[in-house]
């Protein structure tokens, strides 16, 4: 295949991620040859499997004596020992965990799913697994979540050290044996697409093992490299190391005149959109193109093999907007101080939606946008109402007060089960600070309407925020412990400050001072602030208490399942088994 679009690990096995099928897509509709892969789920079903795993335990019992030539890095001697007690205290569960690890993954592609005790069972040895695996790659991590280490920092030389580190970087030998299957004799161009910081060492890796063995151009693109072009631009052994190119901002047209312009041995030059190694330096033109959302060609799956993710039916994402039509959040840092929405007509999105439903069996969907207005999602309604459409979907929302009871009814009528509402947090003065824009007395009806309406809410709670005081916090724990009718289920972050966002621009208004970069690949600022507001998840669960905690949450089914799952289980059991299902 002359072109192909790469996917690369960590991230949930369950989901096909918009980026590869959305671009893919775009480039086969102008009759240019691509490929999608998806790497990602490739990769869990290589490790999570008898034989693999069985390797991997025997590493670790021979660790010690094999591994002399990395006794002098700083994490040596913790993960010596980690090793050694986790082989002491859990030999058996890791032998069990070997042994089971194949059944484990057959009940998330199977029936067997929707048997909750099941269910439980495969998602402990699949915990079980990633911690063993985990141990080899110390201070690594085998994990669909985020990662943090104590030796290992985001920064351009500690990342570069990582993926020379054997040790620690368990990707390399997957990635030279994986190329040779990818890469033809007629390939010239690869793109890997990275979303989440917990994909760099990943994509980095197998950029670079591309960049080694391969005659190809590597473009490396994704929303994470456009929030650090500052220090792309200061680092030109970047591109020396890792890729020809990266493609910033809007993917559907850099990533197609990147394509041209390498199957044709054209320069780069001129290139907006593309950052690059010229004669004499980076060089990089900002692409002031935004791609017409009514112009942006249907999803391709064309080649995917669905019986690889780890779920009995696919939740497929689609994206009917560009930006969030509010675009005032000041803990935000989504438009970069460039605010823009756009959306794909109504008719369109059912279309688009009917086409997938009928071309590939899909007929489960997550809507990404940052938020869909009330207004557009009844029109959507009404026109899946029409077409008498049998879907299914999930969606982030803002508490608007347009979400009537009317509007709730008839969403749930065409196929809505659950939404991701951004609450964030019960203060009104935070609110305020927030900027959130939203009715915030109104916010507990419009949930007693969804609930009401038969649809599961599930809220995003943010603690921390500049000058949250400890009354601040307890109105939100309080809030989500009396309303347990209405509040099926939530997610706690604590703040962070995002370098692109209002707050990092007017520290004062915010209390905060002595604002500095974390890392140069990271996309936060470390900062001091005038009083202490939560910043361990350790307060936040003393806040809530541990008898609520285990009672209400961690003995819980729905607190392990994923948002596909989760809206998986919604459609076979209803709200109320899922929401009070409980396991021993």
């Amino acid at each position: 295949m002359k072109n192909i679009l790469i996917y690369p690990p960590l991230s949930h096995p369950a989901y096909i991620y918009l980026s590869v099928p959305l671009l893919l897509g775009q480039v086969q509709s102008l009759g240019i040859e691509c490929a999608g892969n998806d790497l990602n789920v490739e990769y869990f079903n290589h490790i999570f499997t008898k034989k693999y795993l069985e390797g991997a335990l025997i590493k670790l019992k021979n660790y010690e004596n094999n591994s002399a030539e990395f006794s002098e890095k700083p994490y040596y001697k913790d993960k010596v020992a980690k090793i050694k007690s986790y082989l002491s205290e859990n030999i058996d569960r890791a032998e069990k965990t070997v042994l089971y690890i194949e059944q484990a993954v057959a009940v998330f592609k199977s029936e067997q799913f929707y048997s909750s005790e099941l269910f439980m069972k495969a998602y402990r040895i699949i915990k079980y697994a990633q911690e063993l695996l985990s141990l080899l790659v110390y201070p690594q991590a085998i994990s669909y979540g985020e990662f943090d280490s104590d030796f290992y920092k985001q920064s351009y030389s500690d990342l570069k050290e990582e993926v020379l580190n054997k040790d620690v970087n368990g990707f390399v030998e997957y990635f030279e044996q994986k190329v040779d299957e990818l890469i033809g004799p007629d390939t010239k161009f690869v793109g890997i697409s990275v979303a989440y910081n917990r994909q760099l060492l990943p994509a980095l890796t197998l950029a670079k093992v591309l960049k080694e063995k391969k005659n190809v151009h590597v473009s490396l693109g994704g929303n994470f490299f456009s929030r650090i072009t500052d220090t792309l631009q200061k680092t030109p052994e970047f591109f020396d190391i890792f890729a020809d190119s990266i493609t910033i901002g809007d993917g559907e047209q850099n990533i197609i005149k990147l394509i041209k312009a390498v199957n044709l041995d054209e320069s780069l030059d001129d290139l907006e959109g593309v950052m690059y190694k010229g004669k004499d330096g980076v060089r990089f033109s900002e692409s002031q193109v935004i791609t017409n959302m009514q112009k942006i060609a249907k999803i391709s799956l064309d080649g995917y093999d669905f019986g690889q993710y780890f779920a009995p039916e696919i939740v497929l994402p689609v994206q009917l907007s560009k930006g969030c039509y509010w675009g005032k959040c000041s803990f935000c840092d989504y438009f970069h101080g460039k605010p823009r929405f756009y959306t794909k007509t109504v008719s369109q999105a059912v279309e688009e939606l009917k086409y997938y439903s009928e071309r590939y069996g899909i007929t489960k969907f997550e809507f990404v946008d940052e938020a869909i207005s009330p207004h557009y999602f009844e029109k959507l309604a009404d026109k899946i109402l029409e077409q008498n459409l049998k879907i299914n979907f999930y969606s982030m929302v803002r508490l608007e007060s347009g979400f009537t009871k009317e509007v709730l009814e008839k969403l749930y009528k065409a196929g809505l089960r659950m939404l991701d509402w951004g609450y964030e947090s019960s203060s009104t003065r935070i609110m305020e600070l927030m900027n959130k824009g939203v009715d915030i007395e109104k916010r507990e009806e419009i949930l007693r309407l969804s609930s009401q309406a038969g649809i599961w809410n599930h809220l995003f709670i943010m603690f921390g925020f500049p000058t949250e005081t400890k009354d601040d916090a307890l109105q939100t724990v309080n809030f989500l412990q009396e309303n347990e009718d209405i509040v099926d289920g939530y997610s706690c972050s604590i703040f962070a400050l995002r370098k692109h966002s209002k707050i990092a621009k007017f520290l004062e208004e915010y209390n905060l001072s002595n604002k500095q970069d974390k890392d140069d690949f990271s996309i936060e600022f470390s900062f001091d602030e005038d009083k202490k507001t939560i910043r361990q998840k350790e307060t936040l669960l003393e806040y809530f208490g541990e008898d609520y905690m285990k009672d209400k949450l961690i003995n819980k089914l729905h607190f392990y399942l994923s948002e596909n799952y989760l809206l998986l289980y919604l459609l076979k059991y209803g709200k109320s088994f899922v929401k009070y299902e409980k396991f021993s």
